[in-house]
């Protein structure tokens, strides 16, 4: 059985929620203002590109990839 492209959204979905609560957690923000930080970053667009195989990874490893580049982005600044 293969898993139906809505599967697959579905559960790249969930995948960057848990990864945003987890930041949230981290950042003592909003889950809300974690999932826009996250949907608006580099790690975000790869999440979303399927053929990058990303959200295999899961949430844990998302949250860690999305803080490295937060951590980049602020000593380039």
């Amino acid at each position: 059985m293969t898993a139906s492209r809505q599967m697959i959204e579905s559960a790249i979905d969930l995948t960057a929620v848990m990864a945003a609560e987890q930041i949230a957690a981290y950042e003592q923000t909003s889950t809300a203002q974690a999932l826009l930080g996250l949907l608006s970053s580099n790690v975000g667009a790869q999440l979303y590109d399927d053929s990058l195989k990303l959200w295999w990874d899961g949430p844990s490893a998302i949250a860690e990839a999305y803080q490295v580049e937060q951590r980049k982005a602020c000593i380039e600044r």
